[in-house]
């Protein structure tokens, strides 16, 4: 990891993003709007100004699951050299297994449907259940950190200098952390910063984990020897020093949005350093933006810069996953060793450690088997507190079926301690999404600077796995925080602003929306929480969370 500034550049973009919790079934995505970056230590600045703008919305009418594999449950003391005879004669093959678990991930032949897969594997001898793998889309002091501020008016979108239709000459005028004043984080901070004990798990698309403001706080695996490429603490996984990457687990075929990744199951949730740009005319990185050019030889956490699932929304990198990992614990209160200057933003939790755990892929999908993989693998590591800033709409006919694998996840971290975090959605009403609406998560919806309730956060649910409506609501509109460039990024600066300096991994900051920043916030709070009081127990979080929450009901 970094511990040294020496030639990087800070590079301030503002990207307006909607509904980064990923829903099965509507996404909207927002498509990059003007983006300003900067060295703080100039003056120099130039905006980005596409031709036109708005918001690209895909509507997906039907829980979407992947199309060549199944997930199967086998019980207890089931023989297994029988049930592969048996499946196998069904043509399921196994290609995986969801990590420390009785889930088996299986093939099925191109001419079936998953439908009639598990219909079949449900007749087999010792199958406990069979389902569908979803699809899941992606102090004392205060802190002197530059971008922890509120502005005067207490009006978030209300600046000196509007970076979508001016030129700012100050990096600082457009951004804030408004959000932590209106929770009053101070006087949590009077009493607990946290401490380094106390871990936050990321399931998400990844961390950068040498962001200039995160490096500090990266979880590290005292268990593992860095680069030696053995599994040193025996957990199924080489060299997963800050977390692991489980994207790309059995699939295989290119009708799932998510593509293959050879480096599937590996040690490692963070991007690149380096890649080449070759020329590819594929559909895919010629429609909608024509350039013709695809990242390559890189690992997938960057993106190739190409539409590869179609949805018109090119590869985001582990943005996603980096701004969740800031709002919850970015470095608060640090100096740029390089500069002596104070360093970015602060995060809720000064000192918690984030342990990045990689489930959605660079065009923003996962799957079901890869969240419970992930989830598991947390709470195997000792994580305190699960933050999932993702979820899906599970109001359809059989809801419990859908999700199984991933309820017995959750039910397994929760069992171990670990306290989860999720975000409710962005559906502006019901239903909150699963797995927030699950009784033994807590749901997080998102508020404005006014205390209103967003009107894209969702507020109750609908399905049959719960009758839980939200536990609390968190600021989660302009939501500053830690970023990263993408390969798309790149391209852009590189091709169209003649910037060279811009590469996909250069650390920067950016402003989004959405029940995915207001869960962090609580994860955050939550890592105070435990800090100051390490024998709370999940019923004592929500009761704490309930009885000192504002009530700002009409």
């Amino acid at each position: 990891m970094k511990n040294s500034y020496t030639g990087v550049k800070k590079l301030y973009r503002v990207l307006l993003v909607i509904l980064m919790v990923f829903s099965l079934n509507s996404l909207n995505y927002a498509a990059q709007l003007p983006k300003v970056h900067t060295n703080p230590q100039s003056s120099s600045v130039q905006p980005f100004r596409p031709n036109q703008k708005g918001i690209i919305q895909v509507q997906n009418k039907k829980f979407k699951v992947a199309q060549n594999h199944i997930l199967v449950k086998l019980g207890k003391g089931t023989d297994k050299t029988k049930f592969q005879i048996q499946a196998n004669n069904m043509g399921l093959m196994k290609i995986g297994q969801i990590y420390k678990s009785d889930w088996y991930i299986m093939s099925i032949p191109t001419s079936q449907k998953p439908v009639d897969a598990i219909t079949a594997a449900k007749g087999i001898p010792g199958v406990l259940n069979a389902t569908p793998d979803p699809l899941i889309m992606i102090q004392q002091n205060p802190p002197r950190d530059p971008i922890y501020k509120m502005d005067d008016d207490g009006d978030p979108s209300t600046k000196p200098c509007d970076p979508i239709e001016e030129i700012c000459t100050d990096p600082y005028v457009f951004v804030d952390q408004w959000g932590l004043f209106q929770v009053g984080a101070e006087s949590a901070w009077s009493i607990q910063t946290g401490i380094s004990e106390k871990t936050i798990a990321i399931i998400d698309s990844g961390i950068d984990v040498d962001h200039d403001d995160l490096f500090g706080n990266i979880w590290v695996n005292p268990g593992e020897i860095a680069n030696n490429n053995i599994d040193d603490d025996g957990n199924g996984i080489v060299d997963d020093i800050n977390g692991a990457d489980f994207v790309g687990m059995g699939v295989g075929a290119s009708n799932d949005p998510v593509p293959p990744n050879s480096l599937a199951i590996d040690g490692n949730p963070d991007i690149p350093s380096g890649g080449n740009w070759v020329e590819d005319s594929s559909a895919a990185c010629g429609y909608p933006y024509s350039y013709g050019l695809r990242y390559a030889d890189s690992d997938p956490a960057v993106g190739d810069a190409c539409d590869n699932n179609f949805d018109y929304v090119a590869d985001a990198g582990v943005f996603h996953g980096t701004m969740v990992a800031g709002v919850a614990a970015a470095m608060t209160d640090n100096i740029n060793s390089d500069t002596g200057l104070y360093e970015g933003m602060a995060g809720a939790c000064w000192n918690c450690k984030l342990m990045g755990v990689r489930m959605i892929n660079a065009e923003g999908w996962g799957l079901g088997s890869a969240a419970a993989s992930a989830i598991i693998y947390a709470a195997e590591m000792g994580a305190d507190i699960i933050n999932l800033s993702w979820g899906f709409d599970t109001s359809g006919p059989d809801p419990d079926g859908e999700v199984a694998a991933i309820v017995d996840a959750v039910n397994y971290a929760a069992n171990r301690g670990a306290i989860i975090v999720a975000a409710a959605g962005n559906g502006s009403g019901p239903p909150v999404l699963f797995p927030a609406s699950l009784p033994n998560t807590i749901a997080v919806g998102s508020t404005n600077w006014l205390d209103q309730v967003s009107d894209f956060s969702s507020t109750m649910t609908m399905t049959q796995v719960s009758s839980q409506v939200l536990d609390v609501v968190a600021p989660g509109e302009l939501i500053w925080s830690t970023c990263v460039f993408s390969a798309m990024d790149e391209l852009v600066y590189n091709l169209f602003l003649g910037d060279p300096s811009v590469t996909a991994g250069l650390d920067t900051y950016c402003g989004a929306n959405g029940t995915s920043f207001s869960a962090p916030l609580v994860s955050g709070y939550i890592g105070l929480l435990l800090s100051q009081d390490p024998s709370l127990i999940f019923s004592d979080i929500r009761a704490i969370l309930h009885d000192n929450a504002v009530d700002i009901e009409d």
